[in-house]
């Protein structure tokens, strides 16, 4: 895939059916009753039978409903809910989903992962949108590269569902640097997918996130890094000093509302936009940033440029 078709990937994104973009909350199928979308009572008399079944499934919603709740606010207790609501419906889906989203949000993606699985098993058929991206970040953070962008490119049509701006933001980013983990093959689209986010990106944080992320791209291309010319030091400096503190403890994830990405790209983007002001800091990155794609199934080419960067470093020992 193309930058063209990213692009139309990102238009249709943008000229989405707000309509249909409301069905994609987090609202689970069995929860929209037949013939309307939009969750409203079923018309019509319902016999005895359908009484029965209508007081089931109400039961499940608001059981659901009061998980996803938690799952906002309480990730661990959503997870310790989750996991009752298995053993007592272990052939529905819905329970799955929630402890891997909750496991998800606890940065638990190893143990997240077979949980997703489970729920495909029983035939989830993730018309949420919310749950979309955390089965992609999921696929994104365990490895499963194809798997994530193939789940971004589904997802990046329904970013209408988000109407904060910052979180159609990170989608992009998240998505992008899934297009980054196809090789050279996904350059063109990461870029696509870049050229969103820097678009809308208008904080601080997410505007250096990006740059970082463009000139990381950049570089794997060989090219020479460009950093965004409306970045100044002290916002460098402070992109740097939060990506610094990510992961210092144990399930720590990344600044509230910024997008979820291995700790060691982000550390590599950090490098490239702090090499002008101290090749020291720089180099600390890189090898961090080195470590991680060592450990990562990436790509051979990005493997083969990462250590060709950071030979270049050695021999002079950096230098502020």
């Amino acid at each position: 895939m193309g930058v063209a078709t990213a692009v139309f990937l990102v238009s249709a994104a943008l000229s989405a059916d707000l309509s249909t973009a409301a069905q994609l909350g987090a609202r689970p199928s069995v929860c929209v009753y037949p013939g309307a979308p939009s969750g409203e009572p079923r018309p019509g008399r319902l016999d005895a039978w359908d009484q029965i079944r209508e007081q089931w499934r109400e039961q499940l919603c608001q059981r659901l409903s009061r998980l996803q709740v938690e799952l906002n606010q309480a990730p661990e207790r959503a997870l310790v809910l989750g996991r009752q609501l298995a053993r007592e419906l272990p052939a529905r889906p819905e329970p799955w989903v929630l402890q891997a989203q909750a496991q998800g949000r606890l940065g638990k993606y190893a143990e997240a992962w077979p949980l997703w699985a489970a729920a495909r098993e029983r035939g989830y058929d993730f018309r949420s949108a919310h749950a979309l991206r955390d089965y992609a970040i999921a696929a994104g953070m365990t490895g499963h590269g194809e798997i994530a962008l193939g789940t971004y490119r589904r997802l990046i049509p329904w970013l209408q569902a988000w109407p904060d701006p910052i979180d159609q933001q990170c989608i992009y980013l998240e998505a992008a640097h899934a297009a980054l983990g196809q090789g050279p093959a996904g350059l063109d689209e990461a870029e696509g997918y870049l050229a969103a986010a820097r678009t809308g990106a208008t904080s601080t944080g997410l505007r250096a996130y990006v740059a970082g992320m463009s000139a990381l791209l950049a570089e794997r291309r060989g090219a020479s890094p460009a950093v965004d010319g409306r970045l100044d030091a002290p916002e460098i400096w402070h992109f740097v000093g939060q990506v610094r503190g990510v992961g210092q403890a144990p399930g720590e994830g990344p600044p509230p509302r910024w997008p979820w990405l291995p700790r060691h790209e982000v550390f590599g983007a950090a490098s490239l936009l702090v090499e002008a002001y101290s090749s020291v800091v720089a180099q600390e990155l890189w090898q961090e940033h080195a470590l991680g794609v060592r450990e990562s199934a990436a790509d051979a080419p990005w493997r083969s440029r990462t250590e060709l960067r950071l030979k270049r470093w050695q021999p002079a020992g950096g230098g502020s």
